[in-house]
């Protein structure tokens, strides 16, 4: 402390604490102004400072137009009379007392303005970005300084632009609509005019001859005036777009800096105004202070920090408006003039087009088509009928929601992410358009400040440059391989989160301006529709007490835009009822979806610290709590038609993953037995908790595990000595197929094609899937009911029925490698009904207690598969576990297999058992492939 204190004589304790600064001097001469100023104020001086300081150096004033003063410089003389000992008042005046030139001798502070910008200045620029639009009132309650520039015009324009910005989008976009319409209907033209002027050429009759060319010629002009319509409609496109493009964004983003560097020169402010307040205190209280007796240098460096700040935010606030006079007067000029250039072209090539036809006739005077010589030669007559047909192809739109071939939706989303798998990625061409009725296409997000849709992944998503992976394009153009095919985009997803559609629902304005986005969106990508995925309304950061009935406005307003496009609406929606109470109207809101995604699985993961199933399909008798009582598939479905769904809006979901935990304890492995947490990320995913079938079927044929098949979830789990998964395999899908059909909901979604074993590293590929397809196309003549299916009332839950042992399928036998499975055919409904009694024998059992170690393939254990075990032997005196009458002919089932169709050889027939409480025995009519028919004894379709 001794080098720091001075002698008591020169009033002060403490020597100079530069805080590491260089300080150099000098001498400036100032000609004062008219009214004898020279344009600086001063602080510091005796008796508390040991020195005296620039305070701020005013615009426009002779000190500012010199340059050589900044704030924080130190004054040590006045025309040659040192000033240290005075205070600010009597150097002040000393200045005042000079006339026309004072010379003023300095040191300088060479201070770098990043020094200054501490944590405080960031948390204060916060601060003020917050308060930016309230009145002084409120940011004086706040504690913020006067200074605030409140309601700034200029900030204000930002918004203007932004509404300037979504009026010429909107314009552009239906610029372009029309462009493209034109494009068409010049293409068009072009080929009318080839085909007329080919007949033309080849018809042997000279009047005919002479029509059609003339007809061809008159397309052919019109193709000409439109390609001269489009290079003149062109540039106008051009000049628009850089204006959306270019000079909009320029501007924004000048503002932005504006504003930004408005709300650091009121930090500064504001740390100034409590630095000097700190001052005033230690004044009033005659006690030394620090800061100010070491010659206040931290103050005079947040001193030239504003006076910098204050630079920058002057020299923009300049720009700011130079950029939006011009932009208002280019705004005003585009508009008007470029509008009606547009209008005009589009006037000129239509007019233009009439004169073609004033001048030109299509048929000769002399040309009189009812004589037998005029009659059509078989080219032309081909020709018209291919002409008829495809415009009457042209003129049927697709209905999305025309199920009359196959009355259930089979609902596929695609986690597109995945194509950045390190193992086996997932692309675009993987997905095999025959096997969904609708692909999502996951996902695409909201811009939290505008609040429009947006591309989630520009480079694997887009098409608007050569560079990008035109994921859309790609997926879109599935339709082309399968016309019947219908494809969605899907919004929003988990860590999408629930914030901002939060906001943007609240609000009618946001609303209405994403709805005109997703318009847009739909139709520049050529969606079929919006898959509306918010997880979840009134949880996650939502808002409990209003996104209910925002989401619902929100849903309403989409149907209502969406109606005249024929856009499908759909929504993925939770499983858990607490979030179900809190986000959905249901009743009302089966009114206005094409139909609900229930997303019956993630009932239990890492996150909690016990093991459970990622989608039981009941709750067990011994779970009584409320958790496993909500918590399955069972539960949920049945509550969603209770509150108001109906069947042909539900969809249940199936997942292709199960929820993996690390284990804690391995003499502890039932089902709620305590768990260590989220198990390692899959070798593929990379997701912690998380093993999807693919990463499954592998680690289950390379490591030994031991698998548990649950009577009651009737679904598998699994375990090693690191590893506990509940998953679903060939057995519980179909089970939960099994279940959705008695149901009588209107279709399976898939969560999702990714997590399927694609690749066909275990067997064939797209187990999964091809489960799922052959379920729901396949025929199935009666299942015998085991109880019946009340709808829920109250909290009444559907229970399995008790049984001495756990429900499991029968063994699976293996076919011969040559066998394939035909293609299946479309479903015709039972003739009779089966005996009520139960088969004679049971399904084989697996021991309640743990089980002994095995190594199973990816399909074990399984109720059935697509291509049961085939059937070698006529039975004639063993009972058999199921008839049922197919064209009048007794069809008896006494066990799984194969059986000759009895009337149709292009035909045969699968008897499959299915494990499900409700379930039983199923018979499948399934199609030989074509040019091939069953043969009975070697159980396989053969060429014909």
């Amino acid at each position: 402390m001794s080098d720091m204190l001075m002698e008591e004589e020169d009033g002060y304790l403490y020597d100079e604490d530069k805080m590491g600064m260089r300080v150099s001097s000098g001498l400036v001469k100032i000609k004062k102004d008219d009214g004898n100023l020279i344009g600086i104020s001063i602080g510091g001086g005796a008796p508390n400072c040991p020195c005296l300081y620039v305070v701020q150096v005013f615009e426009n004033t002779p000190a500012a137009k010199d340059g050589t003063l900044e704030a924080g410089d130190e004054i040590i003389s006045v025309d040659g009379k040192c000033v240290k000992g005075s205070t600010k008042v009597e150097v002040a005046r000393m200045i005042q007392s000079i006339k026309d030139e004072v010379t003023i001798g300095y040191n300088k502070l060479h201070a770098d303005p990043k020094q200054g910008k501490t944590l405080d200045i960031i948390l204060k620029k916060l601060k003020h970005k917050m308060v930016d639009n309230m009145d002084s009132a409120t940011a004086d309650a706040l504690g913020l300084s006067r200074a605030i520039l409140c309601n700034d015009s200029l900030v204000k324009k930002l918004q203007e632009l932004d509404r300037n910005e979504f009026i010429f989008k909107g314009l552009i976009t239906h610029m372009n609509y029309v462009i493209r319409s034109y494009m068409d209907i010049v293409s068009t033209y072009k080929d009318f005019g080839d085909v007329f002027n080919e007949i033309g050429a080849h018809e042997p009759q000279t009047d005919a001859s002479l029509a059609f060319t003339n007809f061809g010629n008159v397309h052919r002009s019109f193709e000409k005036e439109g390609t001269k319509m489009l290079k003149d409609l062109k540039p106008i496109l051009s000049d628009l777009n850089t204006y959306l493009n270019k000079a909009i964004p320029d501007t924004q983003l000048t503002i932005k800096k504006y504003a930004d560097a408005k709300f650091e020169y009121l930090s500064y402010c504001l740390k100034v105004k409590e630095m000097d307040d700190e001052e005033y205190t230690y004044q009033a209280l005659q006690e030394p202070f620090y800061r100010v007796e070491t010659g206040n240098y931290e103050y005079r460096l947040i001193l030239r920090c504003r006076q910098e700040a204050r630079k920058r935010f002057a020299a923009l606030r300049s720009d700011v408006l130079v950029k939006l006079e011009l932009l208002d007067q280019k705004h005003v000029h585009n508009i008007a003039t470029h509008i009606t250039k547009f209008i005009s072209s589009l006037s000129s090539f239509i007019s233009n087009c009439h004169q073609h036809l004033e001048v030109n006739c299509f048929v000769p005077f002399e040309l009189d088509l009812s004589k037998k010589i005029m009659k059509m030669k078989t080219t032309f007559a081909l020709f018209c009928i291919c002409f008829c047909i495809g415009l009457l192809n042209a003129a049927t739109k697709r209905d999305h929601n025309d199920y009359s071939k196959n009355p259930m939706r089979i609902v596929c989303y695609v986690g597109t992410w995945s194509v950045y798998h390190k193992v086996d990625p997932y692309t675009i061409e993987d997905i095999d358009p025959f096997k969904c009725t609708h692909l999502m296409y996951g996902f695409a997000k909201i811009d939290e400040y505008k609040y429009t849709i947006q591309v989630f992944d520009p480079y694997q998503d887009d098409n608007h440059n050569s560079w990008e992976k035109r994921g859309y394009e790609r997926f879109n153009n599935l339709r082309l391989k399968n016309p019947e095919l219908t494809t969605m985009i899907s919004l929003g997803g988990w860590y999408e989160g629930s914030e901002k559609y939060s906001d943007m629902a609240a609000n009618p304005t946001y609303r209405q301006q994403f709805i005109q986005s997703v318009l847009d969106f739909l139709q520049e990508y050529k969606f079929d529709g919006l898959d509306l995925d918010w997880e979840y309304p009134g949880s996650r950061l939502g808002n409990p007490k209003i996104d209910k009935q925002n989401y619902l406005a929100l849903v309403r307003e989409l149907k209502d835009a969406f109606e005249p496009h024929g856009y499908l609406l759909t929504a993925a929606v939770s499983p858990g009822k607490d979030k179900i109470d809190r986000a959905y109207d249901i009743k009302e809101l089966n009114k206005l979806f094409d139909w609900m995604n229930v997303m019956t699985y993630d009932y239990h993961g890492g996150w909690e610290n016990f093991y459970g199933h990622n989608a039981p399909l009941y709750k067990r008798p011994d779970e009584t709590d409320e958790l496993h009582t909500y918590f399955n598939v069972n539960y949920t479905m049945h509550y969603y038609l209770n509150n108001g769904a109906t069947r042909d809006k539900l969809v249940m979901g199936v997942p292709f993953y199960g929820r993996a935990w690390s284990i804690e304890d391995r003499s502890k492995l039932k089902l709620g037995d305590p768990a260590k947490g989220m198990s390692p990320p899959g070798f593929i995913s990379g997701e912690e908790g998380v093993l999807s079938y693919i990463e499954l079927c592998q680690l289950f044929q390379k490591e030994e595990w031991h698998i548990q098949y649950d009577e009651y979830y009737n679904a598998p789990y699994g375990y090693n000595d690191k590893i506990w998964v509940g998953y679903d395999d060939l057995a519980s899908i179909s089970c939960k197929l099994a279940f959705l059909k008695e149901l009588g909901v209107s279709g399976v979604m898939v969560w999702s094609l990714e997590n399927d074993d694609f690749k066909g590293h275990c067997g064939p590929k797209n187990p999964l899937l091809n489960k799922v397809h052959n379920m729901i196309n396949a025929q199935r003549h009666q299942l015998q009911r085991r109880h019946p299916q009340p709808r829920l009332q109250h909290q009444q839950l559907l229970l399995p029925p008790p049984r001495q042992q756990p429900l499991l399928p029968p063994p699976r036998q293996q076919l011969p490698t040559t066998q394939q499975l035909p293609k299946r055919n479309s479903p015709t409904t039972p003739t009779t009904t089966p005996s009520p009694t139960t088969p004679t024998t049971t399904p084989p059992t697996t021991p309640t207690t743990t089980p002994s170690p095995t190594t199973p393939t990816p399909t074990t254990p399984t109720p059935t598969t697509s291509t049961p075990s085939p059937t070698t032997t006529e039975h004639t005196s063993e009972t058999p576990k199921y008839t049922t009458y197919i064209d009048g002919h007794l069809i008896k089932c006494y066990k799984q297999g194969y059986l000759p169709h009895p009337t149709d050889v292009h035909k045969y027939l699968v008897c499959e058992y299915i494990a499900t409480p409700n379930g039983g025995w199923w018979v499948h009519i399934m199609d030989c492939p074509k040019g091939t028919r069953w043969h009975a004894t070697l159980k396989n379709c053969i060429q014909e």
